[in-house]
């Protein structure tokens, strides 16, 4: 391994730095900038009311996360199994995904709905009825919890509310784009 000249240095005049003493007066000078604070004693009033302070806020955002990711509209009875319900990860899986169709499709035609009150009153009607149909299925499938074709019925409720949207939205759109049409054939 190599030296370094300043290694080198130190070890050849190492004597010379040794034969002065700093000036003890030096030590008085060097003081701490600051008092040194005294120890107070813990005030535990202000400690508790800063915690429940924290847990106040704590749990107050709980409740507006809460109630901030409720669903909204027609769809808003839509909730995971509850504890009485039977757990089925494919089920709960469709249950997710759908849920988020739906929602994503009933915010596209929730603007049409709202020109035509008569529709969107019809609309939670048939919405409503296949939710009796799909809790009728959900009861029987606590009974019979291996029966395939339960699971498939409750995911074909899903599928039959998502065209129903679907079909909403694209007669509006289709409706639309004949309207467009005939103000470009007026020009």
């Amino acid at each position: 391994m190599k030296e370094d000249h300043l290694e080198k240095f130190l070890r050849k005049n190492r004597d010379q730095f040794d034969l002065y003493d700093p000036d003890p007066a030096i030590w008085d000078r060097i003081k701490p900038a600051r008092k040194v604070r005294e120890e107070q004693p813990v005030n535990w009033k202000v400690i508790g009311w800063r915690g429940a302070a924290a847990a106040a806020v704590f749990i107050l955002s709980l409740l507006i996360a809460e109630y901030l990711l409720q669903p909204v509209g027609p769809f808003s009875r839509f909730r995971f199994a509850s504890r009485n319900e039977i757990m089925i990860p494919e089920l709960q899986e469709a249950e997710i995904y759908y849920t988020s169709q739906l929602q994503l499709k009933f915010q596209d035609v929730k603007s049409y709905l709202n020109e035509y009150p008569g529709l969107k009153s019809e609309l939670i009607r048939d919405f409503q009825a296949i939710d009796s149909i799909q809790n009728e299925l959900k009861k029987d499938l606590k009974d019979n919890v291996s029966n395939r074709e339960v699971l498939e019925a409750l995911i074909q409720n899903y599928r039959i509310k998502l065209s129903i949207l679907e079909d909403i939205l694209q007669h509006f759109e289709y409706a639309e784009g004949e309207k467009n049409d005939e103000n470009n054939h007026e020009l």
